[in-house]
């Protein structure tokens, strides 16, 4: 019912996503689960929290190009901003454009023991003052690989406390 709906409301592509989000189960019990966007514009901050249960093949990854190949992607899955914490599961994150800011004037704020961004641009669009921020409220353990950030007046990457950052 929820997804017959979805055509007439006004932001389409944000319900489908925050149905899809809603829907996923935070205990993965061991499995993985992809959130496949549709193209369109996320006008809001995506905050991933809660999922437990780590095991040897529990992630969460939100695809946006499905091909990005080896450059970056075209703005076509563009998220306003990305919070990651308090997870005990991978968070990968692919061919995605993050163009606006959160809260704190960060557009990504990632704080979970593994996180992962592939294929992705990080573009000051708006007023934000820091591009990807590294474990501000946490240990992390991050890989940015072919992540392209760009105009951030403070901070284009960085990394705070006790974290590990590979930059691809």
């Amino acid at each position: 019912a929820v997804f017959a709906a979805l055509p007439d409301a006004p932001h389409f592509p944000c319900l489908l996503y925050e149905a899809a989000l809603d829907a996923a189960p935070k205990d993965l019990g061991g499995k993985g689960l992809t959130i496949v966007l549709e193209p369109g514009e996320y006008d809001e901050v995506v905050d991933i929290t809660g999922f437990s249960n780590r095991g040897a093949y529990n992630y969460l990854e939100i695809r946006g190009a499905t091909n990005p190949g080896t450059g970056y992607p075209e703005d076509t899955h563009r998220v306003k901003s990305i919070v990651v914490g308090q997870n005990a599961c991978v968070v990968s994150f692919v061919g995605l454009w993050i163009y606006g800011e959160n809260g704190f004037g960060r557009a990504v704020s990632l704080n979970t023991p593994g996180v992962k961004m592939t294929y992705c641009t990080v573009k000051n669009e708006n007023s934000a003052s820091q591009g990807i921020v590294v474990g501000y409220y946490g240990h992390t353990l991050a890989t940015l690989k072919n992540v392209a950030v760009d105009g951030y007046p403070q901070t284009g990457i960085g990394v705070d406390g006790a974290c590990v950052v590979a930059v691809h």
